[in-house]
């Protein structure tokens, strides 16, 4: 056609994604169409070059310009529109560039007209907004995201890895479809499915790798007009997940592996001196099941990876958690934080940020984010390491663990592993014979390496990334740094290529293992024998390589030196189990024998659940001893390697099994007390010779006294009641004190305070009426202080006592001003701003205490502090308040024990922890109880009538506030030695 007029035409994308390719046509009047394509056009970026138009101007010149385009999405959608867009050119827009705009669904002309593109297939949405995914998670994540608009067909999109803190990129977006205008009144629904990369519960392997998804099914989260093209970012993390809409985000909890809806990262610091062999972190929500989770090896001063912990947040979730640390070091000690199940409450704080918990040789602090808490550790003993060997007798006179295929593990992200720790930790904990199947890999540049893999089987493991031979081996060397007792074997299952075959040396090299390598046709085994374990590390080769090639130019052949029996479920069937493999000689004609205990491994009908089941089965210490006894039997000899899938399931059963196996060989057994944790306990250290034999015999007083700290009223004596009353209010501001602190499970002073309860609840009932008349009486209003162990015990023990209901009844009455004594009576009764003023009297003793450290304040200071924890527990759990008491404890203990105790109680309260100052007060204070005398001197009546009786009750009392809250918060801490 000829025109009188050209003009130029270009699009802008202003949608947040970019767009696989554009379309614009125009049409002039009913002349042919013009149009142009562009591929790849970027979010913000602008077509070029530009589309070049025909049209005319003039008087007899009256055709009209219509335009239209047509998008594609980066899903392949393609979004067009049935109409177009009118837009007439003039003669003074002769040779100009004419821009549109792609706003999600909507094409803006260069003049402002719009035109609405809808999907080209049915339903025929009108609008689509883009969603990218933001990782708040401290571990990589596979998300699955679902959406639905009102009933339609459900889409969805996959980030198969996304690291932590990561974005997506806008490339891969997720393209969702819906309608807006009046007449679509559907909304909008969504689900958020999470696979994390973190190894699983020790305890609960099969569903710790289940995707989990957000509790809300079909959440429903409406997309607007103004979401139209823009990109929205999802996130995921602990809390839940959240919809980032711009027109208004929604979010939602998830509903974890067990059914909780919240997530929770720790991990363990090592503060120790020495490396952690292994680290074992319990966590119990409520009183649900306790998962375990294991780490190793921690050097000191390092952290463990990431474990994981699951509970509930929100208005009617109420269970509290509780935790449990062992560590097993390096130098073949333990140690155990001191209370069982040490409470420590995660909050919404602890989902958003990561916790950091550490543990030392007196130490366990729990760094929560919403608030740290502590634990005491103790040294609890010696174990046993290296499964029992013997490091004098030679390799083949000693019993090994064989991992098989070690590198397909949960901890490298496998799905369908056969074990579940990494190489180095399996390692650490016992494994030290490696069945490692190496095949040539080349990458997409064509830069081949060695490689650690089951062939065919990539699909399967989205979290795992090609582990090179290499890696594997600076694992190893790494572990050979940091022990020099145990060398290692590594079995290779050789599928490499002959023209490949020099770049397993190669890996040896780069890795630093090559001058480790042990090979026994060098050796000349066969004549000289088999080193000793220690011997490998003198002569500096503590790497023994075997391998099935039997043309390797530099490993030796594994079955010139080792017999095996059948692999796969012919080697779980007694009828077949002892049978030689097809490679190997008869099972006693060499020095080293191996037994396979592990089923055939079948890609295709792995099912995690069923797989952990059956090792579970397989690995049962009594199985796997009737196939080392069969062994004995029919061939004259005991195995030196039991080659296991998920070798540490059951836990510690097959290390059991290997340090019996050992004392077979070796004519001997170890001195073991019992497996625990999977290492074996070889020695114990019984704590309760300390603080705990203290107490006993300061509870054991009190209860003789119990007649005299809590006298029956005598109408006969002058002056108000509470005057004799006062020694059993502070025996019952004791033992609720005490009652407070202790986690559940403790077995030292739970026992006693439940007595003392119990006696205490039967006392008050029996004296209530005279209470009663009292508080009616002249001296009735100073006679209320008598209702403070009423208030105690009610809320201890959940009863309803007469006089609590007649003291509340007048409440107002309760002087505001009071001294502390009846500010914690107003408090107790719920008087409004009690807790405040009392509170502002701890303050000012603090400060007054700073200065003047009176004996009186010091007193006043101790009685706002425990009487404040009786109105709102928790309230004095403040550092720079612990820093002050533990101030005050140093100069105190020594001169004044029985102020001192009471000092060490509110330390514990304020959150103190078992430094060098709380020892030794806690030794100041278990030496003056040890100092008192034991029970009343002949006569009953000889010491119970003496003047200073009273004073004796108190100071007995304090003892045991004292020392039963040190055993309650922190645990035994004074010197574990003998």
């Amino acid at each position: 056609m000829s025109y009188t007029n050209t003009a130029y035409a270009n699009v802008t994308n202003t949608s947040g994604v970019p767009l696989k390719s554009v379309t614009l046509c125009h049409q002039y009047s009913d002349d042919p169409i013009e149009s142009k394509t562009w591929t790849d056009v970027p979010a913000g970026g602008t077509t070029s070059p530009p589309l070049t138009v025909g049209y005319n101007t003039g008087f007899i010149r009256f055709g009209q310009d219509q335009w239209w385009a047509m998008v594609m999405l980066l899903d392949g959608s393609t979004w067009e529109s049935s109409a177009t867009l009118t837009e007439v050119l003039h003669a003074e827009d002769q040779g100009t560039t004419k821009t549109f705009t792609i706003s999600g669904s909507i094409l803006t002309g260069f003049r402002g007209g719009t035109l609405q593109l809808t999907l080209s297939k049915a339903p025929n949405y009108n609008a689509w907004a883009a969603v990218v995914l933001r990782n708040d998670f401290p571990v990589s994540a596979d998300v699955l995201v679902e959406h639905r608009y009102s009933g339609d067909v459900i889409y969805d999109h996959r980030w198969p890895l996304v690291e932590p803190g990561a974005t997506t990129p806008a490339e891969t977006a997720f393209i969702v479809y819906f309608n807006t205008g009046f007449i679509h009144p559907g909304s909008d629904y969504w689900n958020v499915v999470v696979q994390l990369d973190v190894p699983p519960y020790d305890n609960a392997p099969a569903s710790a790798f289940d995707p989990f998804p957000n509790a809300t099914p079909y959440l429903a989260c409406m997309l607007k007009a103004s979401d139209n093209g823009k990109t929205h970012v999802f996130s995921v993390g602990g809390p839940g997940p959240t919809l980032g809409i711009a027109s208004g985000p929604c979010s939602d909890q998830w509903k974890t592996w067990n059914g909780y809806n919240t997530l929770a990262f720790v991990r363990i610091k090592n503060d120790f001196g020495v490396a952690i062999w292994t680290v074992l972190l319990t966590h119990r929500y409520s009183d649900d099941s306790t998962w375990r989770q294991t780490r190793a090896v921690l050097p000191p001063g390092e952290s463990s990876p990431w474990m994981v912990a699951e509970y509930n947040t929100g208005f009617i979730r109420f269970g509290s958690d509780y935790w449990n640390v062992c560590a097993y070091l390096a130098d073949r000690t333990w140690y155990a934080n001191y209370k069982t199940d040490k409470m420590c409450m995660l909050k919404l704080a602890d989902a958003v940020t990561p916790s950091t918990f550490s543990v030392s040789p007196s130490t366990f602090t729990l760094g929560l984010a919403s608030g740290p808490c502590t634990d005491s550790m103790l040294d609890r003993g010696t174990f046993l390491p290296y499964g029992g060997r013997d490091l004098t007798k030679r390799y083949d006179q000693n019993a090994y663990i064989g991992s098989h295929n070690a590198f397909a593990n949960f901890e490298a992200g496998f799905w369908y592993a056969q074990q579940t720790a990494s190489i180095f930790t399996q390692l650490c904990q016992g494994a030290t014979t490696l069945l490692l199947d190496i095949w040539y890999d080349s990458d997409e540049r064509g830069h081949g390496d060695i490689c650690l893999m089951h062939a065919g089987a990539g699909v399967l493991q989205p979290f795992a990334v090609t582990q090179r031979l290499s890696t594997a081996l600076a694992a190893i060397r790494s572990y050979l740094q940091i022990q020099r007792a145990e060398p290692v074997t590594i079995i290779f299952e050789d599928k490499v290529e002959p023209e490949h075959q020099q770049l397993i040396r190669r890996a040896f090299e780069t890795s630093g293992t090559w001058d480790m390598v042990f090979n026994p046709d060098e050796h000349d085994v066969d004549q000289h024998g088999w080193p000793t374990l220690a011997e490998f590390f003198a002569l500096r080769k503590p790497l023994i390589v075997l391998t099935s090639n039997r043309r390797s130019a530099d490993f030796a052949w594994q079955w010139k030196y080792m017999s095996e029996n059948v692999y796969g479920d012919a080697s779980l069937d007694p009828a077949t189990w002892l049978d030689p493999r097809s490679e190997s000689q008869p099972l006693n004609q060499l020095a080293l024998c191996a037994l396979n205990h592990f089923p055939t491994f079948s890609v295709a009908g792995f099912k995690l659940p069923a797989w952990i089941a059956k090792a579970t089965e397989d690995n049962a210490t009594g199985l796997v001893w009737a196939m080392i006894d069969a062994c004995h039997t029919r061939w004259g000899r005991y195995p030196n390697y039991i080659n296991a899938d998920f070798w540490e399931v059951p836990p510690g059963e097959v290390i059991e099994t290997t340090i019996r196996l050992n004392g077979k060989l070796h004519g001997t057994q170890p001195p073991v007390l019992r497996m625990q944790n999977g290492y074996a306990i070889t020695g114990d250290i019984d704590h309760s010779r300390l603080l705990r034999g203290t107490w006993g015999r300061a509870a054991r007083w009190i209860d003789h006294h119990l007649g005299e700290i809590c006298p029956q009223p005598d109408p006969g004596l002058p002056g108000p009641l509470v005057h004799q009353l006062g020694d059993a209010v502070n025996l019952t501001l004791v033992v609720t004190i005490l009652h407070s602190m202790l986690p559940p499970g403790e077995a030292t002073v739970r026992p006693w305070t439940r007595t003392a309860l119990r006696h205490l609840v039967r006392y008050l009932l029996d004296i209530e009426p005279a209470v009663l008349q009292a508080l009616s009486g002249e001296a009735g209003g100073y006679d209320q202080l008598c209702a403070i162990p009423y208030f105690l015990i009610e809320r201890a023990c959940d009863i309803t006592f007469a006089v609590t209901g007649a003291v509340r009844s007048r409440a107002p009455a309760l002087s505001a001003s009071a001294d502390h004594d009846r500010l914690l009576l107003a408090g107790l009764a719920d008087v409004p701003g009690a807790a405040g003023q009392l509170a502002g009297r701890l303050a000012a003793s603090r400060t007054a205490t700073t200065e003047a450290r009176t004996t009186s304040r010091v007193y006043d200071l101790t009685h706002e502090i425990l009487y404040l924890h009786h109105i709102t527990p928790g309230t004095a759990a403040e550092s720079a308040l612990a820093a002050h008491l533990e101030d005050l404890l140093g100069r105190v203990m020594p001169v004044n024990h029985d102020l001192g105790a009471e000092l060490l109680a509110c330390y514990w309260l304020a959150g103190g922890t078992p430094g060098a100052v709380a020892r030794t007060a806690t030794g100041q204070l278990k030496t003056a109880s040890d100092d008192l005398p034991g029970e009343c001197e002949g006569d009953r009546d000889g010491e119970c009538d003496c003047p200073r009786f009273k004073e004796q009750i108190h100071n007995r009392l304090t003892m045991a506030l004292g020392l039963g809250a040190t055993l309650a918060a922190a645990g035994e801490i004074l010197s574990q030695d003998p």
